[in-house]
């Protein structure tokens, strides 16, 4: 299956931040993909970080970094499209795995990925970095798809990172950093 990036999608993405790719993981990663989230789901690799609801319905699974215990995501972060994907995009000759992370939500979950611009979570600095958002399902608004806002990674903000779920212990809570802002309300101020 050969995969191509146009002058347009390049260009979507740099005005933008993001850009929809259709099609670009087939059938037979998709399986290997879903059989190691399955597999991780039961038995949870070593950068489990997940919220289960008291009723049992609901559950978030996160994971990090497991292409490094599961034979088919090293294969897919290293063998798929995706490398080439990210470099034609980056326009760069060499890409590199910051890492991969597992965010599986159960229908009816109460703990919203909330709205974040993901440098600060990481340990690095500069802009040439790239998430590429794989749905193994099919998603909707309603059933929340993954949002975006247009031209955000250009405001030259960043914000302090939140915990994506319920926590007790402040010992999980992120070290606050003076140069981060409080992310706005993106939800009460869509129309902006």
């Amino acid at each position: 299956m050969a995969i191509a990036v146009s002058q347009q999608k390049i260009e979507e993405f740099q005005k933008n931040g993001a850009v929809v790719l259709r099609e670009v993981v087939d059938d037979k990663w998709r399986k290997k993909i879903k059989d190691a989230i399955e597999t991780d789901i039961v038995k949870p690799g070593p950068f489990y970080h997940g919220y289960k609801t008291e009723d049992g319905k609901g559950n978030f699974h996160g994971n990090l970094r497991t292409w490094e215990y599961y034979k088919s995501l090293h294969e897919f972060c290293f063998q798929s499209h995706l490398p080439l994907i990210a470099k034609t995009i980056l326009r760069s000759n060499k890409v590199n795995l910051l890492y991969d992370q597992l965010f599986i939500k159960e229908p009816g979950t109460p703990h919203p990925t909330r709205w974040h611009n993901d440098q600060p979570y990481w340990p690095i600095d500069g802009k040439d970095v790239l998430s590429i958002w794989v749905a193994l399902d099919q998603t909707t608004k309603e059933n929340g798809r993954l949002e975006f806002i247009s031209g955000s990674h250009l405001w030259n903000s960043f914000y302090q990172p939140e915990v994506f779920g319920e926590t007790v212990d402040p010992s999980e809570d992120y070290e606050k950093n003076p140069n981060y802002e409080k992310i706005p309300d993106i939800d009460a101020n869509r129309s902006e």
